[in-house]
C-alpha cells in the first residue's frame, strides 16, 4: 500500500493549450499547515515567468495522485493511479513513446530505417488498451510508400502505458501535447469542422480516389479513425521544422468484426 500526505488535484486551466505531466505532488504545506511551495513547482512557475507564459495557459496535473512519504513500490503505484490519468486525457502526440517499448526497439526499428514516435491513443472502443504510431525518420521512406500495404508509418496496439522516461523514439520536431477526450458530432458535420482526431464515420479525404482503398477493401479492412494536421495546435511544431504528413492526414484503419476490432494499421496518408 502505498502511504501518503494529501491528495492533490490538478491545477490550471483544464482547457490550456499546455499540459505539464509531473511524476508525483510536492509539499504545499509544511507539518505545521504552513504554505510551502516544493522546488518542482517553484521551477516550474519561475520558467513560465521567464518565457513569458500566462499561468491559465497551462495545465499542470501528476502521474501519482498523492504525496508519497517513504520508499514505495513504484510499478504498484503507477499501476493504481493510471487509471485517473487515462481518464482525463484520450492519450499524447510528441513527447516519448509508452514506456511498453522501452525494451522493443527491434519491433520498431527495420534494419537501418529508424523510427521516431508520433502518436498514442487511448483504442476509441478497447479501454483497455492503446494506439501508437510511429513514422520513419527518414521523410522520402514514407512519402514515397504512403498506401497500404506498403505505408512505412507502423501502428501499434499495446496495452495502456505511461509515458517513457525514455528519448528513444522521440520526434526532435515536435512538442508534447495532450489529447482531451472528445466530443459527438454529425459525420457530415464534421467534414466542414477543424479536429486533430475523427473516429468512426467516413474519412475526411484530400484526394478522393479509389486507389487509396483498393488493397484495404479486398483485405476487409474499415475506417476506424483519422489524424488530420489541420487539428494541430499551435504550439506543437518545433520552430523550423515542417508538418510529418505535409499539412496532410493520416488514415488508421482495422478489421471491424461483429464483437471486436482487430489489426489496426496505416491505411494511406494524404496532403494537398
Amino acid at each position: 500500500m502505498l502511504s501518503r500526505f494529501n491528495d492533490e488535484t490538478p491545477e490550471g486551466n483544464p482547457k490550456a493549450p499546455l499540459m505539464r505531466m509531473l511524476y508525483n505532488p510536492g509539499a504545499r504545506e509544511d507539518r505545521e499547515e504552513n504554505s510551502f511551495l516544493c522546488g518542482t513547482r517553484e521551477t516550474l512557475q519561475f520558467g513560465m515567468r521567464e518565457a513569458g507564459i500566462d499561468v491559465n495557459d497551462v495545465y499542470v496535473t501528476y502521474l501519482l495522485k498523492c504525496q508519497p512519504m517513504r520508499a514505495y513500490n513504484k510499478t504498484e503505484a503507477r499501476a493504481a493511479c493510471l487509471p485517473h490519468l487515462t481518464a482525463a486525457a484520450a492519450g499524447w502526440i510528441g513527447g516519448s513513446a509508452p514506456d511498453f517499448f522501452d525494451d522493443q526497439s527491434d519491433l520498431i526499428h527495420e534494419g537501418n530505417q529508424k523510427y521516431v514516435f508520433y502518436l498514442s491513443l487511448v483504442h476509441p472502443f478497447k479501454p483497455e488498451s492503446m494506439i501508437s504510431i510511429f513514422i520513419p525518420e527518414d521523410y522520402e521512406e514514407y512519402l514515397e510508400n504512403n498506401i497500404y500495404p506498403n505505408c512505412s508509418v507502423k501502428v501499434i496496439e499495446h496495452p495502456i502505458s505511461t509515458e517513457s522516461v525514455k528519448d528513444m523514439f522521440t520526434n526532435p520536431g515536435l512538442i508534447k501535447h495532450a489529447i482531451s477526450d472528445g466530443k459527438l458530432s454529425h459525420d457530415k458535420k464534421s467534414m466542414d469542422q477543424p479536429f486533430l482526431i475523427k473516429v468512426g464515420g467516413n474519412p475526411r479525404l484530400i484526394q478522393n480516389e479509389d486507389y487509396y482503398f483498393t488493397k484495404l477493401k479486398e483485405e476487409s479492412f474499415s475506417f476506424l479513425f483519422q489524424v488530420d494536421e489541420d487539428g494541430y495546435p499551435e504550439t506543437l511544431l518545433q520552430e523550423d521544422y515542417n508538418y510529418p504528413f505535409g499539412f496532410g492526414s493520416l488514415y488508421i484503419f482495422a478489421k471491424m468484426g461483429t464483437t471486436e476490432i482487430q489489426h489496426p494499421v496505416a491505411g494511406f496518408w494524404q496532403f494537398s
